[in-house]
């Protein structure tokens, strides 16, 4: 398949996904257009924060032919964010770590199995190496844009939102700032031994299955479903692009563990979000 046509794969089924989240997010939220508000403000501060950086930095870009950009970012992309991090939150607190550390943890972890296949897939590309193409601070960004966002999404009422636009980029742009210049600009600037990947990747996940199987942690399925479809579409760029990239189906594979032992397998709908306890 040519990357013209693996990207429009990429995006009909991304709109699709995104559409089925919306509406079982929307059957659990007790004020709709609250959670219609946070999509709108999360959108747009995931569309400043990452063409701040791309053109500040230049660690990146979106080079593949998507549909529509917005200036230097494809417009799905900046739709995707209220998912990635609205989903994360869900599931935390479904598991019971409620507030942005645990959606940072999250986060980080999705990053670390997402990034790495949309690079192989060529969705984008970065400028620096790292884990299978992607800098470590490329994977630690996704978190620490979700954790400001959420953080903006917990403090702030009413109009006093809006200023997520604002506040969730300049978090992340100092946190960013600190972890180069304080780690990153000196150390792991090569791309680590997949081998060595793939067998971290392993063990952490095992461990983090057994944790979560041994306290019981448990999402609802309607929760969890549109996590799965996601993670199918990522595994389905693994099959058609992964293959040929040594050891990256071992790295990648593994992953999915967690949250299989964290599902609950049967039907059981989700409460509809308490909005005040859930912020």
């Amino acid at each position: 398949m040519d990357d013209q046509s693996l990207l429009r794969l990429v995006e009909l089924a991304s709109i699709a996904i995104l559409a089925g989240f919306l509406v079982l997010m929307l059957r659990r939220r007790e004020s709709r257009v609250e959670l219609l508000t946070d999509v709108g403000v999360i959108a747009a501060a995931s569309w400043v924060a990452e063409v701040s950086c791309i053109r500040l930095y230049g660690f990146y870009q979106y080079d593949a032919p998507w549909l529509v950009f917005v200036d230097v970012m494809p417009l799905l992309v900046a739709l995707i964010w209220p998912f990635v991090i609205l989903s994360a939150r869900e599931v935390s607190a479904s598991f019971g770590l409620k507030g942005g550390l645990g959606v940072f943890c999250f986060v980080l972890y999705d990053a670390s199995l997402v990034e790495p296949l949309a690079v192989t897939a060529r969705l984008w590309s970065w400028n620096e190496p790292g884990v299978f193409g992607v800098p470590i601070i490329g994977i630690l960004g996704w978190a620490y844009f979700s954790f400001f966002a959420l953080l903006g999404l917990e403090r702030l009422r009413g109009p006093w939102r809006l200023l997520i636009i604002l506040l969730a980029p300049l978090g992340t742009h100092v946190a960013l700032l600190a972890s180069w210049w304080g780690l990153f600009r000196w150390v792991l600037r090569f791309e680590l031994d997949p081998l060595g990947l793939a067998v971290g990747a392993s063990v952490l996940a095992g461990y983090l299955a057994f944790f979560v199987m041994r306290r019981g942690m448990k999402a609802p399925l309607e929760v969890m479903f549109p996590r799965m479809a996601a993670a199918l579409l990522f595994f389905g760029l693994l099959a058609i692009r992964g293959k040929s990239v040594a050891w990256l189906p071992l790295y990648a594979l593994p992953f999915a563990a967690p949250y299989l032992a964290g599902t609950l397998w049967r039907f059981a709908r989700a409460p509809r979000e308490n909005a005040p306890a859930m912020r």
